[in-house]
């Protein structure tokens, strides 16, 4: 079973930045990811932040990739953000308890 939310930030430059965050209960590690995506002023495509074309990322191994993609995400987003949409999915799970992430 899965659950996600979605939250999209507009910034001071007219750019847009879209948080996802997925609960999964059959994940072993840790329940919750989160994939953030830009739109640039004035257009409508998403795009994701890590250029997974790129040979360099392609001659990553799979824990570096990970790592990658988490550091750019955070590049992109601040902790804040994606804590407060994790609280936000928390609540919707558990309407009557309180979010589990500091915000």
């Amino acid at each position: 079973m899965s659950i996600s939310r979605e939250e999209i930030l507009k910034r001071e430059d007219g750019s847009r930045v879209k948080i996802t965050v997925i609960f999964c209960t059959s994940r072993h590690v840790s329940p919750y990811s989160f994939h953030v995506q830009t739109c640039a002023k004035g257009k409508r495509t998403w795009l994701g932040v890590t250029d997974v074309n790129c040979h360099k990322y392609r001659a990553l191994s799979m824990d570096d990739r990970r790592l990658k993609e988490f550091s750019d995400n955070l590049d992109v987003a601040s902790r804040w953000e994606v804590d407060k949409v994790m609280n936000d999915l928390w609540n919707e799970m558990h309407p009557h308890t309180p979010g589990m992430f500091k915000v």
